[in-house]
């Protein structure tokens, strides 16, 4: 809207909203930093403060914690090249923090790959590496978006007049955008929390949590990242453009167009996902320490793609609140979803906890979080769109 209607395109505009919402970002980092302690005690079941690893994760927190900055500087930037419909850069950028990735666990491959004991905590050395070398990546991807804002014309510069700039309503809708998140992270705690029990709730059975879950979560969202992501990516700021003009029926055209595109993907995707799973966790996660554990990430991984179409649905009808500025409604309507979730994830683990068998389950519930989000979503989407 700063584009299309201020005179000088937006450029003041958005130096205030970078200057207001970096300086947010510093004190929240500063903030998570001292709080990091805390915050794994939050995460974590209890007792795994009893076990050797425990330094170490504290330790290589506090060494990525600082992404926290960087990710958000990352993203407001490429937001205002989205905005000017520049949407290579935010697309490609990642891949520098790949190859930063690719040289620090090559390093750690080549000084360490003989290490036969797993069980003993991660050296200090190492953890320097893996902790630095991961901030490291975040930074140069951050950096690597600057060249293309100079690109179109844009010259940060930080602005402290923010009084009277219009950025009321700016954080209005950001509010709303943190409870959304607030919400997801609060359902993540209690996943995450019973997730790791798995591994320490019966010394004699320890069965493949937290790392079983994480690993299979990332194959499922691979093809939304590639693909949905692009698309709502792109489909975002052609939809504000008629939202701004009070072309309703051309958001709902950016819509359910980008969803339909998605959906040609995502749907061949969910049923290889299932298919393929049990076979693809072996030859991916069928080796080394974890080895036995490939049969966990592939029911895992069946019982997440049953939630792919649906958590697509939900993600693309999203944008067509946000293109509305109608962060409020998509906030009360993340409620029922992360409720669900959290809800089923307590109740089914606590009625049987079963250490073997807690990452599928915790999968399949939040799945079924997202059946119900796809259908609430829509019909309330229905009633604001034709």
């Amino acid at each position: 809207r700063a584009i299309k209607n201020d005179r000088d395109g937006g450029q003041t505009y958005v130096n205030r909203i970078m200057t207001a919402f970096l300086a947010a970002l510093a004190v929240i980092t500063v903030l998570m930093v001292a709080a990091v302690p805390w915050l794994l005690t939050l995460w974590t079941d209890p007792r795994w403060q009893q076990l050797p690893h425990w330094d170490s994760l504290v330790f290589v927190t506090y060494l990525t914690m600082p992404q926290l900055f960087f990710y958000g500087a990352f993203f407001l930037i490429g937001q205002v090249l989205n905005a000017r419909e520049r949407f290579g850069p935010l697309m490609w950028a990642p891949i520098v923090n790949n190859l930063v990735q690719i040289v620090v666990l090559g390093t750690y491959a080549a000084i360490w790959a003989g290490q036969a004991d797993h069980s003993v905590p991660f050296t200090r050395e190492q953890v320097l590496l893996l902790g630095i070398g991961s901030t490291v990546g975040i930074v140069a991807q951050t950096a690597a978006l600057i060249p293309a804002m100079r690109a179109i014309g844009f010259r940060y510069r930080p602005r402290l007049d923010l009084r009277g700039a219009g950025l009321g309503q700016t954080f209005h809708l950001a509010k709303w955008a943190i409870g959304y998140v607030l919400l997801t992270q609060a359902a993540a705690v209690v996943v995450t929390r019973l997730a790791s029990a798995a591994t320490v709730v019966d010394p004699s059975r320890a069965g493949p949590g937290l790392l079983a879950y994480n690993e299979a979560y990332l194959t499922w969202i691979l093809p939304h990242s590639l693909l949905t992501v692009s698309l709502a990516t792109a489909m975002l700021p052609a939809a504000s453009r008629a939202a701004a003009s009070g072309d309703l029926g051309g958001v709902a055209d950016e819509t359910t167009r980008t969803l339909r595109l998605a959906d040609t993907f995502i749907v061949p995707a969910a049923v290889g996902l299932g298919v393929l799973a049990a076979p693809f966790a072996n030859l991916v996660f069928g080796n080394g320490a974890g080895a036995a554990d490939w049969r966990a990430v592939g029911l895992t991984l069946v019982c997440f793609s049953v939630g792919l179409l649906p958590y697509t649905v939900q993600y693309v009808y999203l944008r067509g609140f946000y293109a509305l500025e109608r962060m409020r409604t998509a906030f009360w309507l993340q409620v029922p979803i992360s409720a669900a979730n959290g809800v089923l994830a307590w109740a089914w683990v606590t009625v049987d906890p079963d250490p073997m068998t807690v990452a599928p389950r915790l999968a399949a519930c939040y799945s079924l979080s997202y059946v119900l989000g796809a259908v609430i979503t829509q019909l309330a989407l229905k009633r604001l769109l034709p």
